[in-house]
């Protein structure tokens, strides 16, 4: 099958383009490596999305999108996307099967930065998370004691999370807090301490828990949750003309990652593309 438009991440911004693309009658196929909703499920409560008065929490919102691709039956193809060719049609390649299509948007999000601590490679995925969301799946217990390396907004949204389902957060930043005033008076209300120009110099496993060694000062917790920042995140693309080739979401607005910006990035890739198959193909 030769489908019309290959949606590549199911975000925000991804899900916007299949709803839009499937209302206006072509066919499409979404693909998603990870979790439906792409950053979104890690929000604490989301505040500035429009027709929320109170707020949402980003895993109540995910659910909401979930129920929206149902609504138009649009399965989502799970599986990491690895490589993009054309020859007059785009080739999409998974691990498991080779896809057709006569568009691509790729929403494919961002990665996360990694802070380069000595032990840190060696603890990802089992004592050291970069997502709140698996940190929450990984652990037994929700008293666990996390250390969260990261003063921006991010980094504060995970310590609410976590307060709230019992854990025991304690930000740790090597340079001073660079989130809203909001977060941090929130923060301080919920007496999680906060530890500016702190260089951390490695981190270690110790029988269940992990050592933070800091210039100074050392913390035991269970678990360490990176908040530093993100990048793009881009399959390999081996297309010299990109006709027909679009982006959408945080892919391209790494630095402002907000659902609003995402949706309306998906909204605006769904036009280009029913321009481009009306115009084009």
């Amino acid at each position: 099958m030769i489908y019309d438009c290959a949606i590549i991440g199911a975000g925000p911004a991804g899900i916007t383009s299949a709803i839009q693309l499937k209302r206006a009658g072509f066919t499409i196929t979404l693909f998603e490596k990870k979790k439906i909703g792409g950053l979104a499920p890690n929000a604490h409560h989301i505040e500035n999305y429009l027709g929320f008065r109170e707020g949402i929490s980003g895993r109540k919102l995910t659910s909401l999108f979930v129920r929206q691709l149902k609504l138009w039956k649009i399965p989502v193809v799970v599986a990491e996307v690895t490589n993009i060719t054309k020859k007059n049609f785009f080739y999409i390649y998974t691990p498991q099967k080779k896809y057709k299509a006569r568009s691509v948007i790729l929403a494919t999000g961002t990665i996360p930065l990694e802070a380069n601590i000595p032990g840190e490679k060696e603890l990802s995925g089992e004592k050291v998370f970069y997502e709140v969301t698996d940190l929450l799946s990984k652990s037994r217990s929700n008293k666990s004691a996390v250390a969260i390396i990261g003063g921006g907004d991010v980094g504060f949204d995970y310590a609410l999370r976590l307060i709230e389902k019992k854990y025991q957060p304690r930000i740790i930043t090597s340079h001073k807090i660079k989130c809203l005033d909001l977060l941090k008076q929130r923060v301080k209300k919920k007496k999680i301490p906060c530890l500016e120009n702190i260089q951390i110099r490695s981190i270690k496993s110790n029988k269940h828990k992990v050592e933070v060694i800091c210039r100074g000062i050392k913390f035991i917790v269970d678990y360490v949750l990176i908040a530093i920042g993100r990048k793009p995140s881009l399959p390999l693309i081996k297309v010299v003309n990109r006709d027909g080739l679009f982006m959408a979401g945080d892919v391209q607005n790494a630095a402002q990652r907000q659902i609003h910006i995402a949706t309306g990035d998906g909204m605006k890739a769904a036009l280009n593309v029913i321009n481009y198959l009306q115009t084009k193909c």
